[in-house]
């Protein structure tokens, strides 16, 4: 563990206090040695009045310290308020994903939270750190038991023992593939949950589900185990008691609270599942009885679930999915419907890996949801509606993203942890919500995309803002899809574990797709809308196309999704003047691709309408209509260059005739 105080009073001397930002630009970043793959906040440290943030930045091979306390408010890159490399296992070993972090009660007794962190690799330990200081309160060593394991999740349990501090629970993967319950004091086993079968990736808190006065636990498996477990928060003789089990289907990797669905009394859970449909799932707290599920999509894996508040107003508290999808979706608490969906880029697969609620920066009283892509940008997302609020480019794919405090005055702020690249990644804190006319402004767009049989796609969108365009083509089966599908396919059948899946997409190689226009397309204005068109001419099979308006600074943001639709074959597929020029009358061939009414009328070279045939039913195929260069007044017209407009349908095609004396 390294201290890092001494120079913080000069520090708060010379540097002047960090300037109020735009919502969506950085107030700061610092650089860890790998991947970021967990961010928490702690109340203020360093005395400057702003909350600081704790790190952790970590993956195989890394050396040094990983776990950093940044100072939340006194610069950009933030002092190091402390450091930390917790030993024990066999070897080094930090933080693997985005659970393995939490902020939890005092357990030290100086009356200020303290940190939990789970590691993996060659650690396979739970650390409590110090808050304050970054020392080491206690360590769990799964290699002290009869089987060790990666700890996947740390969660705060209310006090069981009767000590008054939180205690700890803990998710462990193969081989141990179970999960504890320690005494936050010291970290001793109170008892092991020795149900699964495979690994627990999941740890999560409960309210008192049985009756005793005491919280529990509920441990999600994964890989070969498809089960969640409710255990009660009072074991027996060192052995966690099992109260419920349910089988969802599939391997889980997600889990949070909502309120009290059924009215037994009892808040319910919800779980997150790598399954072919219906991903997440609600189930009775007391009992484990299913009440709703929903479909996020085929190979659209849950990674993160976050209760928000009650987004609709129905009285229940809402839920935000993160997935292997590249949109954010929030569905209702009370029923699983969907409440909205908010779209990322293609870059990466645009996967949302990371979610979480922010507090309101609106002002409409809902909170925001953040939402971090591995398009490499940051989302923040009205939590009403899932309007696009900012867009911040982090450069990186996203591992975690938080809501925190106000870090400098502005209001609720944002933290955002990307992958390592050729160095390591960067965790930023990101203004939330000042001055938000400097986010663009909502923009009404709809548009159309018609595919004929040989030609372009021609796609033609309206927009209420004369924003910038680019258009983008998304093949339906790309090479990376094509290769987590066989991915899953491996996982589904055993092959792999979920670990080591979540680690063949971590290393997938980036990605860059380009825009088919390659200046932004620019807009013409017509009755108080503005119109764009693009034509696609060379088309592939089974495309669609995304609409991205751009901002002033060049970010993008997707406004429309269009599914070709096929054009209807033209009614005058030909159409040939003969003879031309002519004297004393002219036949006018064309072809019809179906049956249709069918007119014919002459223009001089003025506009004026100087004859007319009437409309006459034929027939699809070949035709023929011969005029005779009489007016409508019947009587023979002049020569000159007549305009001869042939309609069928809604149709029309122009031939220039010339007539001679």
């Amino acid at each position: 563990m390294s201290r890092h105080a001494p120079w913080f009073v000069a520090l708060a001397l010379i540097l002047p206090a960090l300037a109020h930002a735009d919502a969506g630009d950085q107030i700061w970043r610092f650089q860890g040695i790998e991947d970021i793959n967990a961010m928490a906040t702690l109340p203020d440290v360093d005395g400057d009045g702003s909350p600081d943030i704790v790190v952790e930045t970590y993956d195989a091979g890394a050396a040094g310290d990983h776990l950093y306390l940044l100072s939340g408010g006194m610069g950009d890159p933030p002092p190091v308020i402390w450091s930390a490399r917790p030993s024990s296992g066999v070897s080094d070993g930090g933080g693997d994903g985005d659970n393995c972090l939490e902020v939890c009660g005092d357990l030290s007794g100086d009356g200020f939270p303290d940190v939990l962190l789970g590691t993996a690799w060659g650690n396979r330990s739970v650390h409590a750190i110090d808050g304050r200081t970054g020392a080491l309160l206690w360590t769990f060593d799964s290699y002290d038991t009869p089987a060790s394991g990666w700890v996947y999740d740390v969660s705060a349990v209310p006090d069981i023992d009767g000590d008054g501090l939180p205690e700890v629970a803990c998710a462990l993967g193969s081989d141990s593939n179970s999960g504890y319950l320690l005494s936050g004091a010291d970290g001793v086993p109170l008892w092991r949950f020795y149900h699964p079968l495979d690994a627990v990736y999941m740890a999560v808190a409960l309210p008192d589900v049985n009756g005793d006065d005491a919280a529990d636990v509920l441990f999600c498996a994964g890989d070969n185990d498809h089960s969640v477990y409710c255990a009660s928060g009072v074991g027996v003789n060192g052995v966690g008691t099992q109260l419920w089990v349910r089988d969802t289907g599939a391997s889980n990797y997600a889990a949070t609270l909502v309120d009290d669905v059924n009215g037994d009394g009892v808040d319910d859970v919800v779980i997150g599942n790598w399954g072919q449909s219906a991903q997440v799932c609600c189930y009775s707290g007391r009992e484990g009885n299913l009440l709703w599920t929903f479909d996020n999509g085929s190979f659209q894996y849950i990674m993160r679930l976050v209760t928000l508040d009650d987004v609709n107003g129905d009285g229940v508290r809402d839920v935000a999915i993160g997935s292997w999808d590249r949109a954010v979706r929030v569905v209702s608490g009370a029923d699983g419907a969907l409440i909205w969906q908010s779209w990322a880029g293609t870059l990466n697969g645009g996967d949302f890996w990371a979610v979480d609620r922010v507090d309101d920066v609106t002002g409409d009283g809902v909170n925001e949801v953040i939402g971090g892509s591995f398009d490499t940008k940051v989302y923040l997302f009205n939590g009403a509606d899932g309007d696009t609020l900012w867009i911040f480019a982090a450069g990186a794919r996203l591992f975690s993203v938080r809501g925190t405090d106000d870090l400098n005055g502005g209001g609720p702020d944002v933290l955002a942890g990307t992958q390592y690249l050729t160095s390591g990644g960067w965790a930023y804190a990101i203004e939330g919500g000042v001055d938000l006319t400097a986010v663009p402004p909502a923009v009404a767009v709809d548009g159309r995309a018609l595919r004929s049989q040989d030609g372009p796609v021609r796609l033609r969108w309206e927009s209420s803002e004369p924003l910038p365009f680019n258009v983008y083509r998304l093949l339906p089966a790309p090479e990376a899809a094509q290769g987590r599908a066989a991915l899953a396919q491996r996982f589904r059948e055993g092959g792999i574990s979920q670990r080591e899946l979540v680690a063949a997409v971590k290393s997938e190689p980036e990605t860059s797709p380009q825009p088919l226009n390659p200046e932004p397309l620019e807009p013409s204005a017509e009755n108080g809308r503005w119109r764009y068109a693009f034509d696609d001419a060379a088309p592939a099979g089974g495309a669609r196309y995304e609409l991205y308006g751009l901002t002033a600074d060049g970010a993008e943001f997707l406004l429309l999704t269009l599914e070709p639709e096929d054009l209807a074959p033209a009614l005058i597929q030909s159409a040939s003047l003969a003879p031309n020029p002519f004297n004393p009358r002219c036949t006018l061939d064309f072809t019809l691709g179906a049956p249709a009414s069918v007119s014919l009328a002459a223009y001089d070279v003025h506009g004026r309408r100087v004859a007319t045939l009437p409309a006459r039913d034929l027939p699809a195929g070949a035709q023929s209509l011969r005029w005779d260069a009489q007016g409508d007044d019947g009587r023979a017209l002049a020569a000159g260059v007549y305009l001869l407009r042939l309609s069928a349908g809604d149709e029309h095609r122009t031939l220039r005739a010339v007539l001679l004396k």
